[in-house]
């Protein structure tokens, strides 16, 4: 029930859910990862901390519960627990499927602000394990990139560091570039301003983030936070959350004035200038409402679905890192294929069956004759 509520937006409401189930079984480790989840894309941080350090004390090796542990330490400034945090779950989960490669990242920026550098050179050296595994992924190699930066301050080879963060800020306005990225790129940048390093160009780079992303408290404050060691730029990040609710504001009141043709192109334009999915979103929906006061009403959704293009995939809720595949509250059922069907090794595992070599969260994998399917609540 509260996964089906965050889902519909009742993020409020699923923490009170939450909260009750967690009244009748303190020990229900999966209700904290929900509760966490819901605590964070209400922008409750300080709370998501204490809860998903809850369920790390519940089930020390999982490594899914360690990575929302240390990335949450990260975001909140507490690189000490992220270096504690992350560094375990590096050891025991690297090779797992359930390890997300951002926690990687994200120990290297603990790392560098300890001024560790074997530290840094112990997660280059795994990038470049994970890069061979890998070769095709450009996620992966965006967060090697990143590293890699990061190791350049650290060796003060300035002028590489500058030429690598230009690169990226060239892709900021592509497709590909999610959000995840864009936290990255502005602890990047953090770091490059705290460094003392003149790079004319960061004050903008950081705001267009900001302008992009800046769509719900939760996400507005894990960018902002992600750059919180130049509180400059934090602050400029919640300057565009303030941006973007007034642009929303001024649509909606043209269209109230009887002029919905008006409201959604200013929206429009102004998504054509931010790639705000927010204002996107409104767009559509003034369209979809008031499509019989509008004239030009095809050309107008034309127009909206080569913005959606240009976009890419945009979240609508904070989260930290990628979606686990492993789905608290979900079930997964294990059906045969018809590719397999005739395999040796395509029999059915016995009731209860667990592979040798899952993890504490659940199975790692599924057998190589099985195929999951996940079900999720439907709100």
């Amino acid at each position: 029930m509260a996964r089906a509520q965050i889902e519909s937006g009742q993020a409020s409401r699923a923490v009170t859910t939450l909260q009750e189930l967690i009244g009748e079984d303190s020990a229900f480790a999966d209700a904290y990862d929900v509760l966490g989840r819901a605590q964070v894309e209400l922008g409750n941080f300080s709370q998501a901390i204490e809860t998903y350090r809850t369920a790390s004390n519940l089930t020390p090796d999982s490594v899914v519960r360690l990575q929302k542990l240390g990335m949450m330490s990260y975001y909140m400034g507490d690189r000490t627990t992220a270096v504690k945090v992350l560094a375990r779950a590096v050891i025991l989960g690297i090779d797992s499927k359930l390890f997300d490669f951002q926690s990687l990242v994200l120990l290297t920026f603990s790392y560098f602000a300890d001024n560790d550098r074997k530290g840094i050179e112990r997660c280059m050296a795994d990038f470049a394990r994970i890069l061979e595994r890998h070769q095709s992924s450009a996620r992966v190699k965006r967060f090697a990139a990143v590293a890699n930066t990061l190791q350049l301050i650290q060796q003060r080879q300035f002028a590489q560091a500058v030429t690598s963060v230009r690169d990226m800020a060239d892709e900021i306005g592509l497709p590909s570039f999610d959000f995840e990225a864009a936290c990255n790129m502005a602890s990047l940048l953090a770091v490059l301003a705290v460094t003392s390093i003149d790079l004319s160009d960061g004050e903008n780079w950081v705001r267009a983030l900001g302008m992009r992303y800046a769509n719900t408290r939760g996400l507005t404050e894990l960018l902002a936070n992600a750059c919180n060691s130049h509180p400059p730029y934090s602050a400029i990040v919640r300057e565009s959350l303030v941006h973007i609710n007034k642009s929303a504001e001024l649509a909606m009141a043209k269209s109230l004035a009887g002029d919905p043709t008006g409201a959604v192109q200013q929206l429009l334009d102004e998504v054509d200038r931010t790639l705000n999915s927010k204002l996107l979103d409104m767009s559509q929906q003034v369209l979809l409402r008031q499509r019989a006061r509008i004239p030009t009403a095809d050309a107008l959704q034309d127009n909206i679905t080569v913005l959606r293009q240009r976009m890419g995939t945009t979240p609508t809720r904070a989260i930290l890192g990628q979606e686990s595949e492993r789905t608290p509250g979900g079930v997964a059922l294990r059906i045969r294929t018809a590719a397999t069907e005739d395999s040796p090794r395509s029999a059915m595992p016995a009731a209860g069956a667990v592979p040798a070599d899952a993890d504490a969260d659940g199975p790692d994998e599924p057998p190589d004759a099985a195929a999951f399917l996940r079900l999720r609540p439907i709100p």
